[in-house]
């Protein structure tokens, strides 16, 4: 039988942390962590640093993750007990672990935070949204669920791709270890100073919902991510007997000519947008 730190074991009703969302419940907590395992372990460092056996790091190193692991029940403890307004100001803090503190309890919370969340301004980004959408907005939006796309709505979201948008000076190697992580290929173009910085593609069997949430409850260097939108507009008109359309979509132009007596086309080009 594994042993479990104090206040960790699985409780009916619960889910057990998991590793990566305990160590990232901790962040805000380890400089009085370390600290106090400073003043435990190494007082005198100064005096006795040179006397340390290389052999022993590993053990202190050990000893700092056991004791990260002991004080996390604590500090989830700390965010059920956070005020909704806290809560919603936190989604937008500028330290990554606090966004991601307050979107796991935003998540373990459930419906009941809706009105609250809506109250603060919240919108649902689905089925369009925008390209610079709040935490706020995606969160309200995850535990809402998304909406699907109308019926031959002219625009929309795509159901196997979004955006991301990261911290500075996270590097493109970064994003493609969060994607084999969470389920997404990064292939595309990285624009360090882009909103978003890039357009990442779900991997196949994967859920939108599902990939989102996982990513915005675990990776403090993302700040939010986007739908990707597509939109095809059309524009008609009659020349010479023929009706000429004119296509307007997300990622291309194009114009079609058509016989309106047998609605074939008879004429197609695509142009770069």
């Amino acid at each position: 039988m594994g042993f479990s730190p104090p206040g960790t074991e699985c409780q009916p009703g619960r889910s057990p942390f998991r590793q990566e969302e305990l160590i990232l419940r901790l962040l805000p907590w380890r400089r009085a962590i370390l600290r106090v395992l400073n003043f435990v372990l190494f007082s005198e460092v100064n005096d006795v640093a040179e006397e340390v056996p290389v052999n022993s790091v590993p053990f202190f190193g050990v000893l700092v993750v056991f004791c990260a692991l002991a004080v996390g029940p604590l500090v989830a403890q700390e965010a059920q007990k956070m005020p909704i307004s806290n809560l919603i100001a936190d989604l937008a803090a500028e330290d990554g672990a606090r966004r991601v503190t307050a979107t796991v309890e935003a998540f373990r919370r459930g419906k009941a935070v809706l009105p609250e969340l809506k109250k603060a301004g919240a919108k649902q980004v689905s089925p369009t949204g925008t390209i610079d959408s709040r935490r706020l907005d995606v969160v309200y939006s995850l535990i809402e669920g998304l909406l699907p796309n109308p019926p031959g709505a002219l625009a929309g979201y795509k159901a196997d791709s979004f955006g991301l948008r990261i911290e500075k000076g996270t590097t493109k190697g970064e994003i493609v270890q969060i994607g084999k992580k969470h389920g997404f290929s990064f292939g595309g173009v990285f624009r360090p100073d882009g909103v978003p910085n890039c357009y990442v593609k779900l991997d196949q069997g994967r859920s939108l919902a599902e990939v989102l949430q996982s990513i915005l409850a675990h990776e403090p260097k993302v700040i939010s991510v986007d739908h990707t939108r597509y939109s095809n507009r059309v524009n008609l008109e009659v020349v010479d007997g023929a009706v000429r359309v004119f296509g307007q979509e997300s990622a291309r132009r194009y114009v079609e000519i058509v016989e309106p007596k047998t609605g074939k086309t008879v004429g197609h080009r695509v142009y770069d947008k």
